[in-house]
């Protein structure tokens, strides 16, 4: 579908995918379904590298949510105008969205935007939907896909699960 609309000539489409991976893991996630629904993929990079210690990590996330100072993202953003729907993807920080993604959020307008995440998860993720719902603001927000480590360490659980999860986009 193509439309344009005050948009200096681009035309709209269907599909973006962006996401945030430190380990790699949310990114296979992002191309896999990028691939099925045939999306467009925006990695969110920050300036700063995290460290790879996940405690340490959570400990510098922590204390950047403490500070109100989340982290600089790096290069251009993607101009989300273009969009029917935006799916956002990456891993959960304590029980919640992560820094960077939520520091892509906040600086993005959803207003008329379908969004929905996925996210990938170790034990908690029970703030992650909505806190999404929240920040995502002017959005209509459809539910997500929650991906536990059963689910991502499994390649036929994994593609079940966006197979299903993706055709509310198709």
């Amino acid at each position: 579908m193509s439309l344009n609309h005050g948009l200096g000539g681009k035309s709209i489409k269907k599909t973006i995918i962006i996401y945030y991976s430190q380990t790699g893991q949310s990114k296979k996630i992002a191309e896999m379904l990028g691939e099925k629904i045939d999306a467009d993929l925006y990695e969110i990079q920050t300036v700063r590298t995290y460290n790879s210690d996940m405690w340490k990590a959570d400990e510098e996330a922590k204390q950047e949510l403490k500070t109100g100072k989340l982290p600089e993202l790096k290069g251009q953003l993607p101009d989300i105008r273009i969009y029917e729907t935006i799916l956002i993807g990456g891993p959960v920080w304590g029980q919640t969205i992560s820094n960077p993604v939520l520091s892509f959020i906040r600086k993005m307008d959803f207003s008329g935007k379908n969004v929905s995440s996925f996210w990938t998860f170790y034990d908690h993720d029970e703030k992650y939907s909505d806190e999404i719902k929240k920040e995502a603001k002017g959005a209509n927000v459809v539910e997500g896909l929650k991906l536990p480590r059963a689910i991502t360490n499994s390649t036929t659980k994994l593609e079940n699960a966006l197979a299903e999860w993706s055709r509310a986009f198709l």
